[in-house]
């Protein structure tokens, strides 16, 4: 059964899609499959997977580097976001290797690895493994999100996972007890820690994969209100929802949540009054003192006491769905039988349905970037990039769920890298850019201008995808030539190639969105690529001065009109003075990353 499951893994692995990885081999490709299949639970989106992906050179046998706080993933420090109590702190450390057995050697470096690294009491320089960028920069952010919370004792879950197409029955005792000196180290580095290693073998992978997102599904029901063919409203007993939002693993079917504040609020006033509404076996009914939630779906049919949805999305209702959640997977038997009101509200129509999520949730206070994918020029986008060709998720996963290509998807935040790099020309700033901008309107209105020619979309995606084919056709096996390589590169590449077709960096939007994304173009973005390879050293991240620099070579060398216009504009400043750009200039990259780290 076992080789039949290897033979099994091997046709999924070789056919699986991967989005936005660039060209893989097939040991790659096995990586970004295990990845996925272990961190199934939390519906991560390509780009987060990412965020943890550190293989390569010198990555201390960790392929995979993953922080979640109270089931949010953490890919960014932003300590201001963070609960402040009853927090869960999940570590996932993951190793994929693409040969039929476990191996104590990989083993014995992940030992080596962690006893270095997560003693916090090493500074950086003195460590004494050589560790890449994307493994320091994960050490750097469990430390700081750790520092911030520990004063609130969270509840540290070391999760080591050990991935490859062997076959975990046999494996030998000297690795399984390799695995059991790894579990040891974590509570010795951190009091009260818990630590976990699992093997996953080829027969453990397959079923993994198989297991599938349940968009519909069935709950009972303890009451009516009301009901007709376009939305029920009914009485739910806490436990039967707690199943209801909850897999087969006893994980929170968060992809259900897509369409909702994508943000838990951690332990706010709001959510400590029903935790503490949950806690009491007295007193009135839950829905008496709580709102409730509202679905979403395109199907209900009733059957005795039970609904089935089919399409389901809880739109409004996260925080009540996520503490409702965290109180019942402890263990609590407490308000099992009381009732949670829900609202259902049955519509096939898209823009009907995204009016329905802004008004649902704009009930309450919540960030305006939690409603962006809602706006009128998201759905804008979508549409014009769906008549180009591409599919564009404003809503996250919505397109992989329903089986698009993979390489024909595009997320915001992808758009938003190539108008900073092509409109804006700050290619820098593009490869640096963070979903934290759409924080700001402002901020959020000077990329997603609704001033730019509606046509002008879809050529921002080719140039960018262009340019990444240019790229991947180029890299080679090594440290520099990873995801992080194409995003560094990608917006140079495509802006020097438009600034020489136009003669100018000076280009309009307009004469952008006229621009033929053609083979000659492809041919002039292989000279510029050939022009800057000088220039990628290790796994450096290109720096504003270099990229200046870069420009203003080509320009002199190619004749083109106006290089200084790079750099002056980024999300928030569409306009830099002399002083201030002076000044910024004055600053180390190694300064400014420790500011951003604080």
């Amino acid at each position: 059964m076992a080789r039949n499951d290897e033979y099994l893994l091997d046709g999924i692995v070789e056919n699986y899609p991967v989005r936005d990885f660039g060209e893989l081999d097939l040991g790659e490709r096995f990586e970004v499959f295990c990845l996925e299949q272990i961190l199934k639970s939390f519906d991560l989106s390509p780009d987060e997977i990412k965020s943890g992906h550190t293989d390569g050179r010198d990555d201390g046998g960790l392929d995979g580097c993953y922080l979640f706080v109270n089931g949010h993933l953490i890919d960014d420090i932003d300590l201001q976001s963070l609960p402040r109590s009853d927090i869960r702190m999940e570590i996932f450390l993951v190793n994929c290797k693409h040969h039929g057995t476990f191996k104590e050697a990989t083993l014995t470096t992940i030992f080596a690895t962690i006893q270095e690294l997560f003693d916090l009491s090493i500074p950086e320089d003195q460590l004494s493994g050589s560790y890449n960028e994307k493994v320091l920069q994960f050490r750097k952010t469990f430390s700081s999100v750790y520092r911030k919370l520990a004063i609130q004792r969270p509840v540290l879950a070391f999760r080591l996972v050990y991935a490859s197409r062997g076959n975990r029955t046999l494996l030998g005792e000297s690795v399984a007890s390799r695995a059991k000196q790894i579990e040891k180290l974590f509570p010795e580095l951190f009091s009260e820690a818990r630590s976990d290693f699992e093997f996953l073998g080829a027969t453990e992978l397959v079923e993994l994969y198989r297991k599938t997102k349940s968009f519909t599904l069935e709950i009972p029901f303890s009451g009516q209100v009301s009901g007709d063919s376009d939305g029920h409203i009914i009485l739910c007993r806490l436990k039967d929802y707690y199943d209801f939002i909850t897999d087969d693993s006893g994980d929170l079917r968060r992809y259900l949540l897509d369409s909702n504040v994508r943000d838990y609020l951690g332990e706010n006033k709001v959510n400590l009054d029903i935790k503490s509404s949950l806690s009491s076996e007295s007193g009135a009914d839950f829905w008496w003192l709580n709102n409730g939630v509202t679905i979403l779906a395109t199907k209900a049919t009733i059957t005795g006491k039970s609904m089935v949805m089919q399409d389901i999305q809880i739109i409004n209702g996260l925080q009540t769905s996520e503490t409702i959640f965290h109180h019942f997977s402890t263990g609590a038997t407490e308000s099992l039988d009381k009732n949670l009101f829900i609202k259902v509200v049955v519509s096939d129509n898209t823009e009907l349905r995204d009016q329905i999520i802004v008004a649902s949730n704009n009930q309450s206070t919540v960030e305006q970037s939690a409603l962006r994918a809602t706006d009128k020029m998201q759905r804008d986008i979508e549409e014009v990039l769906e008549n180009a060709g591409w599919y564009y998720e404003r809503r996250k996963n919505y397109y992989r769920n329903v089986g698009r290509p993979d390489d024909r998807i595009v997320n915001p935040m992808y758009v938003a890298g190539a108008v900073v790099a092509l409109i804006m020309k700050n290619p820098h700033s593009a490869s640096r850019l963070r979903s934290r901008f759409m924080r700001s309107d402002s901020n959020y209105r000077t990329v997603f201008s609704d001033g730019f020619p509606i046509e002008v979309w879809p050529k921002l995606v080719s140039l960018q995808k262009e340019a990444e084919r240019v790229l991947v056709r180029a890299r080679t096996i090594g440290p520099a030539r990873g995801e992080r390589f194409l995003r560094n590169w990608r917006g140079i590449i495509a802006l020097l190639a438009v600034a020489r077709h136009f003669g100018t960096f000076d280009f309009t939007p307009q004469q952008l969105s006229t621009l033929r994304v053609d083979e000659q173009l492809s041919k002039d973005m292989e000279t510029v690529w050939q022009f800057c390879e000088p220039s990628v050293t290790g796994y450096s991240r290109p720096s504003s001065d270099l990229m200046r620099q870069i420009c203003s070579e080509f320009a002199t060398l190619q004749a083109i009109a106006k290089p200084e216009a790079v750099g002056r504009r980024s999300p928030s400043n569409r306009q830099s003075s002399s002083s201030s750009k002076a000044f910024a200039r004055s600053l180390s990259e190694e300064f400014l990353d420790q500011v951003d780290l604080l």
